[in-house]
């Protein structure tokens, strides 16, 4: 008797799978936790999730053509979330999403996080 194990393969979505040749980034029900890695690499940046919880969080939309801050600012509005920057580890500031409470300050706008991370690197984005 032999014993056989099933693979089973999910349809893949292509076109948000190949979104970053075209030049934008696509997720569908992504983990915040991916969204962050992909951002990461996109925007050379070192973006971090303030906790666990948040990373399993899912997200759907599309990026095409913003800028770092411009991507941040929507994520942060959407997911209802906070940006924290810290300047303090070398040059390269580690911004980490963090969840919005009732103290801190609404959605920042992309001028606003680029203000926040030029304040605190002296180097725009």
């Amino acid at each position: 008797m032999t014993d056989s194990t099933a693979i089973v393969v999910g349809a893949a979505d292509m076109d948000t799978e190949l979104s970053w040749t075209h030049g934008t980034l696509a997720f569908r029900d992504a983990p915040l936790s991916e969204v962050v890695s992909q951002l990461n690499r996109w925007y050379d940046i070192d973006l971090r999730l303030a906790d666990t919880a948040l990373a399993h969080r899912t997200v759907t939309g599309t990026f095409a053509g913003e800028s770092c801050a411009e991507a941040l600012s929507t994520l942060q509005s959407v997911m209802h979330l906070a940006i924290v920057v810290d300047s303090t580890h070398g040059n390269a500031p580690i911004i980490t999403l963090i969840r919005r409470t009732g103290k801190q300050p609404s959605a920042l706008t992309p001028r606003d996080v680029r203000t926040l991370i030029q304040n605190s690197t002296g180097v725009g984005r």
